[in-house]
C-alpha cells in the first residue's frame, strides 16, 4: 500500500492569557509554515505519519526561524499514557 503525503499552509495566532508576565506576553504574535508536510503510514489519514516543517514566529520581541518534526496520530492526547497502546493501530 502507498502511503499517504498532505501538505499544510499553518498560521497560528499566538496570545497571552491574562495571568501570563509582560515578558510573556512579547511572544504574542504569528507562526506560520508554508511547507509543513505529513507522510501517513499505509495511505490513510488515521494511521500514524511523520510530519516536518519550517516556522516562522514573528513577535513584538523579534522573529524566530525554525524547523519542527515529529509523529502525527501517536496517542498523545488520548488517556493516560500507560493505556494508550490501544490507540496505536488507527485513529487517536
Amino acid at each position: 500500500m502507498q502511503d499517504l503525503t498532505a501538505e499544510h499552509l499553518l498560521r497560528i495566532e499566538v496570545s497571552s492569557h491574562p495571568c501570563d508576565s509582560r515578558l510573556g506576553r512579547q511572544f504574542d504574535g504569528r507562526i506560520t509554515s508554508r511547507d509543513l508536510t505529513t507522510v501517513f503510514a499505509n495511505g490513510s489519514g488515521v494511521r500514524r505519519g511523520m510530519h516536518s516543517g519550517n516556522f516562522l514566529w514573528s513577535t513584538a520581541a523579534g522573529i524566530v526561524q525554525g524547523r519542527m518534526s515529529g509523529m502525527t496520530n501517536e496517542g498523545t492526547q488520548g488517556e493516560p499514557a500507560f493505556t494508550t497502546v490501544r490507540n496505536a493501530a488507527i485513529g487517536v
